[in-house]
Protein backbone atom coordinates (compact mmCIF):
# COMPACT_ATOMS: atom_id res chain seq x y z
CA UNK A 1 0.00 0.00 0.00
CA UNK A 2 1.48 3.30 -1.02
CA UNK A 3 1.39 6.36 1.21
CA UNK A 4 -1.74 8.31 0.37
CA UNK A 5 -3.61 5.27 -0.98
CA UNK A 6 -6.94 4.38 0.55
CA UNK A 7 -8.67 1.18 -0.57
CA UNK A 8 -12.25 0.34 0.25
CA UNK A 9 -14.15 -2.74 -0.89
CA UNK A 10 -17.74 -1.70 -1.29
CA UNK A 11 -20.88 -1.75 -3.36
CA UNK A 12 -24.00 0.22 -4.00
CA UNK A 13 -26.81 -1.47 -2.11
CA UNK A 14 -30.40 -1.07 -1.03
CA UNK A 15 -31.21 -2.58 2.34
CA UNK A 16 -34.70 -3.74 3.23
CA UNK A 17 -36.34 -1.29 5.65
CA UNK A 18 -36.65 -4.12 8.18
CA UNK A 19 -32.88 -4.69 8.40
CA UNK A 20 -31.66 -4.47 12.01
CA UNK A 21 -28.28 -6.21 11.79
CA UNK A 22 -25.69 -7.54 9.42
CA UNK A 23 -23.49 -10.59 9.67
CA UNK A 24 -20.38 -11.25 7.65
CA UNK A 25 -17.40 -13.60 7.67
CA UNK A 26 -13.98 -12.08 7.13
CA UNK A 27 -10.41 -13.32 6.98
CA UNK A 28 -7.14 -11.45 6.54
CA UNK A 29 -3.66 -12.85 6.06
CA UNK A 30 -2.44 -10.37 8.69
CA UNK A 31 -3.84 -9.25 12.02
CA UNK A 32 -5.75 -6.03 11.39
CA UNK A 33 -8.68 -3.79 12.21
CA UNK A 34 -11.53 -3.45 9.74
CA UNK A 35 -13.97 -0.58 9.32
CA UNK A 36 -17.48 -1.27 8.04
CA UNK A 37 -19.26 1.75 6.60
CA UNK A 38 -22.84 2.35 5.51
CA UNK A 39 -23.83 5.54 3.70
CA UNK A 40 -27.37 6.88 3.37
CA UNK A 41 -28.65 8.57 0.22
CA UNK A 42 -28.19 12.01 1.88
CA UNK A 43 -24.47 11.27 2.31
CA UNK A 44 -24.51 10.64 6.06
CA UNK A 45 -22.12 7.81 6.91
CA UNK A 46 -22.22 5.38 9.83
CA UNK A 47 -19.32 3.17 10.83
CA UNK A 48 -18.08 0.49 13.20
CA UNK A 49 -14.69 -1.12 13.53
CA UNK A 50 -13.53 -4.48 14.77
CA UNK A 51 -10.32 -6.50 14.96
CA UNK A 52 -9.44 -9.62 12.98
CA UNK A 53 -6.79 -12.17 13.92
CA UNK A 54 -4.53 -13.32 11.11
CA UNK A 55 -5.39 -16.37 8.99
CA UNK A 56 -8.67 -17.07 10.80
CA UNK A 57 -12.20 -16.77 9.46
CA UNK A 58 -14.13 -14.56 11.89
CA UNK A 59 -17.88 -14.01 11.89
CA UNK A 60 -18.86 -10.47 12.80
CA UNK A 61 -22.37 -9.41 13.76
CA UNK A 62 -23.27 -5.73 13.96
CA UNK A 63 -26.55 -4.08 14.89
CA UNK A 64 -27.30 -1.12 12.67
CA UNK A 65 -28.15 1.01 15.71
CA UNK A 66 -24.63 0.37 17.07
CA UNK A 67 -22.96 2.04 14.09
CA UNK A 68 -21.67 5.55 14.86
CA UNK A 69 -22.12 8.56 12.59
CA UNK A 70 -18.91 9.70 10.91
CA UNK A 71 -17.21 12.52 12.84
CA UNK A 72 -18.54 15.85 11.64
CA UNK A 73 -21.42 14.16 9.83
CA UNK A 74 -25.03 15.28 9.83
CA UNK A 75 -28.27 13.38 9.38
CA UNK A 76 -31.83 14.67 9.34
CA UNK A 77 -32.86 12.43 12.24
CA UNK A 78 -29.49 11.52 13.77
CA UNK A 79 -29.85 7.78 13.17
CA UNK A 80 -29.11 5.26 10.49
CA UNK A 81 -32.20 4.40 8.44
CA UNK A 82 -31.85 1.00 6.73
CA UNK A 83 -34.16 1.97 3.89
CA UNK A 84 -31.95 4.98 3.07
CA UNK A 85 -28.65 3.02 2.86
CA UNK A 86 -27.12 3.19 -0.62
CA UNK A 87 -23.52 2.01 0.02
CA UNK A 88 -21.88 -0.70 2.13
CA UNK A 89 -18.10 -0.89 2.36
CA UNK A 90 -15.23 -2.53 4.23
CA UNK A 91 -11.76 -1.08 4.73
CA UNK A 92 -8.62 -2.63 6.19
CA UNK A 93 -7.57 0.08 8.67
CA UNK A 94 -3.90 -0.60 7.89
CA UNK A 95 -4.57 1.31 4.67
CA UNK A 96 -5.37 4.43 6.62
CA UNK A 97 -2.45 4.03 9.03
CA UNK A 98 -0.01 3.42 6.17
CA UNK A 99 -1.07 6.77 4.74
CA UNK A 100 0.16 8.51 7.90
CA UNK A 101 3.82 7.70 7.30
CA UNK A 102 6.07 4.76 8.11
CA UNK A 103 3.57 1.93 8.72
CA UNK A 104 6.13 -0.26 10.53
CA UNK A 105 6.36 2.34 13.29
CA UNK A 106 2.58 2.13 13.73
CA UNK A 107 1.90 -1.55 12.96
CA UNK A 108 4.65 -3.97 14.04
CA UNK A 109 5.27 -6.52 11.29
CA UNK A 110 3.27 -4.52 8.75
CA UNK A 111 3.43 -5.81 5.18
CA UNK A 112 1.80 -3.83 2.36
CA UNK A 113 0.71 -6.91 0.44
CA UNK A 114 -2.32 -8.25 2.25
CA UNK A 115 -5.50 -10.06 1.40
CA UNK A 116 -8.84 -9.35 3.05
CA UNK A 117 -11.51 -11.93 2.21
CA UNK A 118 -15.20 -11.18 2.72
CA UNK A 119 -17.81 -13.92 2.56
CA UNK A 120 -21.36 -14.77 3.52
CA UNK A 121 -22.76 -11.27 4.04
CA UNK A 122 -26.24 -11.59 5.53
CA UNK A 123 -28.82 -8.98 6.49
CA UNK A 124 -31.23 -9.79 9.29
CA UNK A 125 -34.49 -8.34 10.58
CA UNK A 126 -33.43 -9.43 14.09
CA UNK A 127 -30.86 -7.94 16.43
CA UNK A 128 -27.45 -9.51 16.94
CA UNK A 129 -26.10 -9.87 20.48
CA UNK A 130 -25.11 -6.43 21.80
CA UNK A 131 -21.43 -5.54 21.42
CA UNK A 132 -21.44 -2.37 23.50
CA UNK A 133 -23.27 -0.87 26.40
CA UNK A 134 -24.28 -2.73 29.54
CA UNK A 135 -23.99 -6.49 29.16
CA UNK A 136 -25.44 -8.80 31.79
CA UNK A 137 -24.16 -12.29 32.44
CA UNK A 138 -26.11 -15.07 34.18
CA UNK A 139 -24.14 -14.16 37.31
CA UNK A 140 -25.37 -10.55 37.13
Amino acid sequence: IEVGTLRIVGAEVRLPATTRSLRVSLRCDQRTAVLVSLREEDGSTYQAQFHLPNHQWTEVEINLDELVMDEGGTDENGKLDADQVRFLGFMDMANMLAGLGDPNSLIPGYAPERTLQIDDLRLAATEAPRSRGEVKTPQG
